[in-house]
């Protein structure tokens, strides 16, 4: 085995730098062929299952009434069947959505499709997509779809119009997506879509709201408490909090970078602070800070390219196999 890694270890710079000049196309195609396999070795060696979560959007997706905020999130168990196939195939379709957004997003700021393709595996190899695989009944994967769709809106020049749209929908999906697009696109209007499901709850799946908490579910008459509880020892836990963003740890060394814009650093620790600030009200961790990788990909990704191919293949292979990475993360 030993002979076998050391061997990869070789072979990989190599091909590294065989790839540096690669064309749009062959990017696309490793974007989401890379990966698809590791999605599918993760399937392989997990499995997935259904969590206490997922057992809530199934209720919806048989029109049963479920408790907040699971009934403001009615779009995708409408669409899908109360059948755990159908969800799991939606988060095969979602997880190829998400590799070609991200990449083509990378691909329009830099124009480098191996820039592009380093940023899309790095995304994909976060703790927060090996959650998604593992509990396929989850609305994040699309609601993330979503929200790099208004980002790439956003990049290519397109219409608060479109934008609006994205968020209309975006809401029904995931409440807070929204506010991650608002953050991204420095559009206020795109908050106009959670404001009004705040001020008017009729719009918001009220009418599918249980009027009883389940048992397990305790947790959701005093979120704030609960997540107090959860976290209180977690806070200052570098293996909980830091170390599970992998390659991304050098974002400090990406911010310092004197042709990144300020404003993008304003987004940066903006996006941070509203995706860390979701655990005052969650138990959750990765599954909720790592939100904010979207604006973290190309300042990352262009310090990595900027080294040599022997240390890409290194940081690239210590990212995906961060052993801070695991499932263990999850509370869903």
């Amino acid at each position: 085995m030993i002979e076998i890694l050391e061997w990869g270890l070789m072979l990989v710079p190599s091909l590294v730098s065989r790839l540096t000049p690669m064309t749009g196309l062959t990017g696309l195609i490793l974007s989401v062929l890379f990966p698809l396999v590791v999605y599918a070795l993760h399937i392989f060696l997990n499995g997935q299952r259904v969590t206490p979560d997922g057992l809530m959007y199934l209720q919806l997706s048989r029109r049963e009434p479920v408790p907040k905020p699971y009934c403001h999130r009615w779009a995708l168990p409408l669409i899908l069947s109360p059948s755990v196939t159908s969800w799991r195939w939606n988060d095969f379709v979602q997880t190829i959505l998400c590799c070609l957004l991200t990449y083509t997003g990378v691909l329009w700021v830099t124009s480098t499709p191996t820039l592009a393709v380093l940023a899309t595996i790095c995304l994909t190899a976060l703790p927060m997509f090996r959650i998604w695989t593992g509990f396929p009944v989850l609305v994040d994967k699309t609601a993330f779809m979503l929200l790099l769709c208004m980002w790439l809106t956003n990049l290519t020049g397109g219409s608060s119009l479109i934008l609006l749209l994205l968020a209309s929908l975006a809401v029904t999906v995931k409440e807070s997506t929204p506010l991650f697009g608002a953050m991204l696109t420095l559009n206020p209007l795109v908050l106009l879509p959670y404001l009004i499901v705040k001020l008017l709850p009729s719009l918001s799946g009220k009418d599918m709201q249980a009027q009883q908490i389940p048992q397990g579910f305790e947790w959701l008459k005093s979120p704030v408490a609960s997540a107090f509880q959860a976290h209180r020892h977690q806070w200052l836990d570098g293996g909980v909090m830091l170390l599970p963003w992998g390659i991304f740890l050098l974002t400090p060394l990406a911010l310092g970078t004197p042709s990144l814009p300020s404003l993008d650093v304003l987004v940066v620790l903006g996006t941070l602070l509203l995706a860390y600030g979701q655990m005052i009200v969650a138990n959750d961790t990765v599954r909720l800070y790592q939100w904010a990788v979207i604006p973290l990909l190309v300042p990352v990704a262009t310090v990595v390219c900027s080294m040599s191919p022997m240390l890409v293949c290194v940081l690239v292979l210590s990212h995906i196999l961060n052993p801070y990475g695991a499932v263990r993360h999850a509370q869903v």
